[in-house]
């Protein structure tokens, strides 16, 4: 019974692999053969709701018309080689204003990738807020920032010391029940 027990524990021992923890002494992590065998750590930023989809730089997010009558950006990211836990940090800068118009921040779980080396967070709602370009009540956050380059930020972070961080640059888009209220100008409509 006991040489089955230290079988047992042989084979667990064996079968383990991962980054050394804080203070172990071992510079040199164990080679990784497995599924996820040179898949380097990483961040992506996409956008959906319902599943992650990659954005390009100069891509156009919509400024989501809230039904509380509010504006966010949703967004979404992609970590390859994290702990699914993890902590986010979701900014949105509106570059030509030098302001950060988004700040949210997250603990969630990711959703796993197929292969598991990875995980996503679809719908992450990021809350519009103007008050440091203008503290005028009566202005819409699309009234300043359609068709504005934005800068997109997230920053994650898990409880083995991973630290990712990703940028890109988008373009504010009018959500389509905004559309009517003015032209990519800025300038509204006349009425006839």
């Amino acid at each position: 019974m006991r040489a089955f027990r230290w079988s047992l524990l042989s084979m667990l021992a064996a079968g383990c692999t991962g980054t050394p923890g804080p203070g172990s002494g071992d510079s040199a992590a164990p080679v990784d053969t497995g599924p996820c065998a040179g898949i380097e750590p990483a961040l992506e930023i996409g956008e959906g709701e319902e599943e992650f989809e990659l954005l390009e730089e100069g891509a156009p997010v919509v400024m989501v018309h809230g039904i509380q009558e509010g504006w966010h950006i949703t967004g979404a990211i992609r970590a390859w080689q994290t702990e699914q836990v993890v902590r986010l940090n979701y900014q949105v800068e509106a570059i030509n204003f030098g302001v950060s118009i988004v700040d949210q921040s997250y603990r969630f779980a990711l959703v796993p990738t197929e292969d598991g080396c990875g995980g996503t967070q679809p719908d992450l709602t990021g809350f519009i807020s103007i008050l440091e370009i203008t503290e005028e009540h009566d202005v819409l956050p699309y009234e300043i920032l359609a068709y504005e380059p934005l800068l997109m930020r997230m920053e994650l972070d898990d409880d083995h010391g991973n630290v990712l961080s990703a940028e890109l640059e988008v373009v504010a888009a009018l959500d389509p029940q905004d559309m009517d209220q003015g032209d990519p100008d800025g300038e509204p409509e006349e009425d006839p």
